[in-house]
C-alpha cells in the first residue's frame, strides 16, 4: 500500500526572503533595525545613576539619572563596529542651587547657576530646578565576533566591550555646562559600566534546530561553518549570519543581497538544511506518528472465497526518509515532499455488497510494510484539511517543527513570538524564504 496526500502546513506567519546564496548549503540569518532594540535592551545599556554628586560651588548633594538610548549600530568591516547613543541626563530628584542674595529672583537654569562663580556673593536662597532633561553623545568602537555550539548548531553574535573606545559629543549651552561640571568628573564611571562588560550579545541565540530545552545534538548536520559579515552601509546596513554545512561547501559573499528591508529579520534556507532540521525535530519526537489509511483490495473469506472491498484503517509512520522541495507543474505549485516507511494496519472492511466484516476474517496477511509521503506547504494562513488525521497531523508538524524553519532561534516567549510576514517555497532552487519581526525583545 502507498499513500500520497497533498496539505498545507501551517509554518507560522510565514517568513520570506530574497536572493540565492551561490552554493551557501544554509541559512542567512539577516538582521536589521532589530539590533537597535536589542541593544537596548542590554543591562549594560540601560542606565547609570550618578548619586550624592558634590558641586564645586554648592553645598547640597544632586543626582543624576543617565538613560542610554542606541542611535545608530554600525559595522566597519567584518572585525570592527560602532554605537552611538544618546545619552539623556535627567535631574532625578530636585536639584537644589543656592541663589545668590543680589538676585531679583530664583535662578532656574543649570547654566546659569553654575557658571555664577563668584564666591563673595552672600549665599542665602536655595532654588529648585524640577526634572530638567538634556542630552549628550556616546559613540563606542569596538570589535564584534560570534561563537558557536558545534553540538547544538547554535551562534551568538556579540560586541567586545572590555576593549572598547568611547567618544564623548556635547553640543554647547546648558547640556554643555552641566556635562563639563557634573559628567566629566565622573567619566570613568560611566566608561567603566560599559567596559566591565566583556561581551554583550548584539541579537538573539541564532539556533538552526531551533528550541531546545533538553539541549540535545543536532547530529543530522555533522559541518559546521559560520560567517559573520555585513552587507551595505547605514543607516541600510544589515548583517549576515551564513551557515556553511556541507563539506567543501562555501557560499560567495558578495552574492548575499539585502532582502528584508525594514523588517527586522530574513531566512534563506536550502533543501539541504530543510530537510536536516525536519528529520531532527523528528527524532526530538516531532510530528504526529499515524495516518488514516482507506484503499480498496481484493482478498480471500475465511472461506477461501475470493471477495472485493474497501479497507479502512491507519498507517503507523516509522521513519522520516525524504524531504525534497518539488515543483508540480500542473498545480504550479512549489511544496516540500516528506515520506518515509511505514506499517499498516486495517481497522474495518466494507465489502462491494455493502457488508461490514471484522479484518480478522480476511486472510490480509502480516501488516504491511509500505511507504508514506505527504506534499506540505508553508503558508501564511493555515488551511486545514477536511480529513481529520491530516488535520492533526498538520498542526503537531507547525508545532514541533515547521515552525522553526522561519523561527530559528534558541528561545522566544510562547506568548510574543516571532511574527512572520512573508514566504515563499522555490521548487527550482530548492529553497524555503522567510522574512519576519520580532515583537518582544529576547536572547
Amino acid at each position: 500500500m502507498h499513500t500520497s496526500t497533498k496539505t498545507n502546513v501551517h509554518a507560522d506567519c510565514k517568513v520570506n526572503a530574497g536572493k540565492r546564496q551561490n552554493e551557501k548549503m544554509g541559512r542567512i540569518v539577516v538582521p536589521a533595525a532589530y539590533f537597535q532594540n536589542f541593544v537596548a535592551a542590554q543591562p549594560v545599556f540601560q542606565s547609570i545613576q550618578l548619586n550624592r554628586i558634590r558641586g564645586e560651588h554648592y553645598a547640597g548633594n544632586y543626582v543624576f539619572h543617565i538613560i542610554f538610548q542606541p542611535t545608530q549600530l554600525k559595522f566597519i568591516d567584518t572585525k570592527y563596529a560602532t554605537i552611538k547613543f544618546n545619552a539623556y541626563v535627567e535631574l532625578q530628584e530636585p536639584l537644589h542651587l543656592e541663589k545668590l542674595a543680589s538676585a531679583a529672583a530664583p535662578l532656574t537654569t543649570v547654566r546659569n547657576e553654575i557658571s555664577n562663580s563668584s564666591p563673595v556673593k552672600n549665599m542665602a536662597f536655595i532654588a529648585t530646578v524640577p526634572n530638567w532633561t538634556g542630552y549628550f553623545e556616546i559613540e563606542i568602537q569596538c570589535e564584534y565576533g560570534h561563537e558557536t555550539d558545534d553540538a547544538l548548531k547554535r551562534a551568538d553574535v556579540f560586541v567586545r566591550l572590555g576593549t572598547a573606545s568611547l567618544n564623548y559629543d556635547v553640543e554647547p549651552g546648558d547640556m554643555k555646562v552641566l556635562f563639563d561640571k557634573f559628567v566629566v568628573p565622573q567619566q570613568a564611571n560611566i566608561n567603566q559600566v560599559f567596559l566591565n562588560k566583556s561581551e554583550t550579545n548584539i541579537c538573539p541565540t541564532i539556533s538552526l534546530g531551533g528550541i531546545n530545552p533538553a539541549n540535545i545534538t543536532f547530529d543530522e548536520v555533522t559541518n559546521f561553518d559560520v560567517e559573520v559579515f555585513p552587507i551595505g552601509t547605514a543607516p541600510k546596513q544589515v548583517l549576515a549570519i551564513a551557515f556553511n554545512l556541507k563539506q567543501g561547501c562555501h557560499g560567495i559573499d558578495d552574492f548575499v543581497s539585502n532582502f528584508i528591508a525594514e523588517n527586522d529579520y530574513g531566512i534563506i534556507s536550502d533543501e539541504y538544511l530543510v530537510e536536516r532540521i525536519l528529520k531532527y525535530r523528528w527524532r526530538l519526537g516531532g510530528f504526529r506518528r499515524s495516518l488514516s489509511l482507506s484503499q480498496s483490495f481484493q482478498g480471500m473469506d475465511s472461506n477461501k472465497n475470493p471477495v472485493n472491498g474497501t479497507l479502512y484503517g491507519y498507517l503507523s509512520l516509522n521513519s522520516l526518509d525524504i524531504v525534497s522541495i518539488e515543483c508540480d507543474s500542473n498545480s504550479r505549485t512549489d511544496y516540500i515532499r516528506i515520506g518515509g516507511s511505514s506499517t499498516a494496519y486495517a481497522t474495518s472492511i466494507t465489502l462491494d455488497d455493502g457488508s461490514d466484516v471484522d479484518p480478522k476474517n480476511i486472510e490480509l496477511g502480516d501488516p504491511a510494510y509500505t511507504p508514506w509521503n505527504l506534499f506540505t506547504s508553508v503558508e501564511l494562513d493555515q488551511e486545514f484539511s477536511p480529513d481529520n488525521e491530516i488535520k492533526l497531523f498538520q498542526i503537531q508538524a507547525h508545532d514541533d517543527a515547521y515552525q522553526f524553519l522561519g523561527k530559528p532561534f534558541a528561545n522566544f516567549p510562547v506568548a510574543a513570538p516571532p511574527t512572520l510576514i512573508y514566504t515563499r517555497t522555490e521548487g527550482i532552487s530548492k529553497q524555503v524564504l522567510f522574512i519576519g519581526n520580532i515583537a518582544t525583545i529576547f536572547e
